[in-house]
């Protein structure tokens, strides 16, 4: 959502799903890439990346990710410390709630 306070600052995004791979509809091997930069830090990007594998469950119960996560870039939390850079692999459960 572009508001004033994010307003030119560039953003990519790549996701995909291979449900083919497992054979069911319900689950699935997954990817994505998120690139965004800011002019506070001279427009260097922040480069995330994260794969892992999905699984689809009924409509009434939220959907369950097991993923990595690697991120390269400026703080997360970098409104008050623009100098630092982090970098961070994890390994996660996520729910999908929608």
């Amino acid at each position: 959502m572009r508001t004033a306070r994010n307003a030119g600052r560039p953003r990519a995004a790549f996701n995909t799903r291979d449900s083919a791979t497992c054979g069911t509809n319900s689950t699935a091997f997954y990817a994505a890439a998120h690139v965004r930069a800011f002019a506070e830090t001279s427009w260097d990007p922040g480069v995330s990346v994260q794969t892992g594998f999905h699984v689809k469950r009924d409509q009434r119960s939220a959907n369950l990710r097991l993923g990595l996560e690697g991120y390269v870039g400026r703080a997360i939390l970098g409104e008050f410390a623009l100098e630092y850079d982090e970098a961070y692999l994890t390994a996660g459960i996520f729910f999908d709630f929608y």
